[in-house]
């Protein structure tokens, strides 16, 4: 009786099946016998910071978050349109410019200082050891809250060390506790 697939076709598929079963989805490398699973991960910053102001300054005040080398940086602006008043609001205002990033505004602490996140969406981008991420509030013209740091990532390799992707994560946590 004939096989409805030809034998060059049956091999590869009972190759890959055969190395990498149980174990979910697995790229074998031509000429290889090295096997890598294909499980994601996603490069990401995250930086929070408070800021000690007037609900009212808040909602006047420009919000600018950057990342760099120290010399040049990318950044994103923008407003906090809705300050959070409820204890545990969490409130997204939008930032625009050259560096992805998404801000987070909750609600005041006991001494009247709102938390101020900022994720960084770091897919596509060069992240490198000593990366400086810089957030700043300004309310007429002059800064009421800053943060500068550089940036310590750790690297994570979901699917071993030779298997790629590589991942580069950092939390800056500068909030008042």
């Amino acid at each position: 009786m004939r096989s409805w697939l030809p034998l060059p076709l049956l091999v590869p598929f009972f190759t890959l099946f055969a190395t990498g079963a149980g174990t979910g989805p697995a790229l074998l490398a031509c000429g290889s016998s090295k096997v890598c699973s294909l499980l994601a991960c996603q490069s990401a910053a995250t930086v929070r910071m408070t800021a000690t102001v007037s609900a009212a300054d808040l909602a006047r005040a420009t919000v600018t978050a950057c990342r760099g080398d120290g010399t040049t940086a990318a950044c994103a602006s923008g407003r906090i349109n809705n300050v959070p008043a409820a204890p545990g609001d969490r409130l997204p205002f939008n930032l625009s410019g050259s560096v992805d990033v998404k801000g987070v505004a909750g609600s005041p602490d006991a001494t009247g200082g709102y938390l101020l996140e900022f994720a960084y969406n770091l897919e596509g981008a060069q992240p490198r050891a000593g990366d400086v991420y810089e957030v700043k509030v300004v309310v007429d013209n002059a800064a009421v809250a800053q943060l500068q740091e550089r940036a310590t990532y750790e690297t994570s390799q979901p699917n071993g060390a030779d298997c790629p992707p590589v991942c580069y994560n950092v939390t800056i946590d500068k909030t008042k506790k």
